[in-house]
């Protein structure tokens, strides 16, 4: 626990930095991205009660053309009568509970991390074969960045996914699938090597 403590004291101040900045961006991405629906949500019934506005204002109009013309045997089919109550809107309802963004991002954070201990994992097993001019402190603090990396990307793409079809595993499972797309599309390839020429007789 000691050697654990000097290593980070002996870490830069700067690596603190991104570290700080991907917590605030987890921290404050489910807020955000439930003000964005809001919104739309808000800006939706905006719309529809202004639809209904002018629909109700044009009905006033005809019928008060319809009285001041004495024109009472129209068709009631010309002049629609309101219902007497609002039929409801039937929305499809998905089985089990309804996964709020903040559930669907911790599902896919926790997915996106399951990659990322396992490379912790080997990181503090082949610690003690380290790559010349790396440091064991290095490399955890690295390794931490990497977690909290992963964890952002995971929860991020998981949050995307529609609240009617979320669910606990889909969440997780994308999590994963993001992270491992990244760390394989970020890997290095290992340089072409020559064969060796042959000896001359």
């Amino acid at each position: 626990m000691d050697q654990a403590f000097k290593y980070l004291s002996d870490l830069s101040p700067w690596v603190a930095v991104p570290i700080i900045l991907v917590t605030v961006f987890v921290t404050l991405w489910p807020k955000v991205y439930q003000v964005i629906m809001d919104l739309s949500a808000d800006n939706r019934r905006f719309q529809n009660e202004k639809q209904r506005l002018e629909l109700l204002k044009l009905r006033y109009e005809i019928e008060a053309i319809r009285k001041s013309n004495g024109l009472d045997q129209i068709a009631a089919d010309v002049v629609p009568q309101p219902p007497a109550q609002a039929p409801a809107i039937e929305t499809p309802l998905g089985t089990g509970e309804r996964l709020s963004v903040w559930k669907r991002f911790g599902y896919g954070a926790m997915g996106g991390l399951a990659p990322g201990l396992y490379r912790l994992l080997v990181t503090l097993i082949g610690i003690g074969h380290s790559l010349p001019g790396s440091t064991p402190a290095v490399e955890i603090a690295a390794t931490v960045f990497a977690l909290v990396i992963m964890s952002a990307f995971g929860g991020v793409a998981a949050s995307f996914v529609p609240r009617s079809r979320a669910s606990p595993t889909l969440c997780a499972m994308i999590g994963v699938s993001t992270v491992l797309v990244l760390l394989l599309g970020t890997q290095p390839q290992a340089p072409a090597t020559m064969p060796p020429p042959s000896p001359v007789a």
